[in-house]
């Protein structure tokens, strides 16, 4: 089971948001999260597609075992 949060463009709405899950949300249960964005980058006319995955034991706190992964995809 798992949730999904989708944050787009505006910067008041998205703190809004991440406060709303950092109150309600996350907690010592909590196992795993994965953030995923994409960037545009004009000078090399390419899209990289950013994952962050970060799990850890239960009750232990976050940051156990973290992965980056960026992909570049040019159209």
């Amino acid at each position: 089971m798992g949730y999904f949060v989708d944050f787009d463009g505006s910067r008041d709405l998205n703190k809004k948001k991440i406060k709303h899950l950092k109150k309600n949300w996350v907690d010592p249960f909590t196992r795993a999260m994965i953030l995923k964005w994409t960037v545009y980058n004009v000078q090399s006319d390419r899209y990289y597609l950013i994952t962050l995955f970060s799990e850890s034991p239960m009750g232990s706190g976050f940051a156990i075992k973290s992965t980056i992964t960026v992909e570049s995809v040019a159209f």
